[in-house]
């Protein structure tokens, strides 16, 4: 007996770019403790990390444009995520109203999808969480 498939259009949100602003902030503000030192070294490698950080950042934000994903689920825990064929879900996943946390063991390895709220409409966001809670980790 075959299982029911079913698929998930993501693309980038509201939420996953504010979360990135976000994490973004926390990493730069990281710079004002650093310690007050007049040595040009210092100070030269305190501003090359901070803009390399920032150019980090910027491009993750900007790339965040062009994101997009397939998600397809079937009821036996069988997945795939856009190239990525053949994934299971490896664990439990984790729900809550603003975010689902998958966990998924793919042919190159360990890999986590954060699937946002606001990146699906009401009732797939629903019909996702549904699926996941249903799932039982292997």
């Amino acid at each position: 007996m075959d299982a029911r498939r079913h698929s998930f259009r993501l693309e980038a949100s509201f939420d996953q770019r504010l979360s990135l602003v976000v994490l973004a902030c926390v990493c730069l503000s990281s710079f004002l403790a650093w310690p007050e030192l007049e040595l040009f070294w210092y100070r030269l490698l305190q501003l090359l990390l901070f803009l390399a950080t920032l150019i980090f950042f910027s491009y993750q934000l900007w790339s965040l444009g062009h994101w997009q994903r397939l998600l397809v689920l079937d009821d036996l825990g069988a997945a795939s995520l856009g190239a990525d064929e053949g994934c299971r879900l490896q664990g439990k996943p984790w729900v809550t109203p603003f975010a689902c946390l998958i966990y998924l063991h793919t042919p190159s390895g360990k890999r986590l999808l954060i699937v946002w709220a606001d990146m699906l409409d009401d009732a797939d966001y629903r019909r996702l969480c549904r699926l996941l809670l249903g799932h039982r980790p292997d």
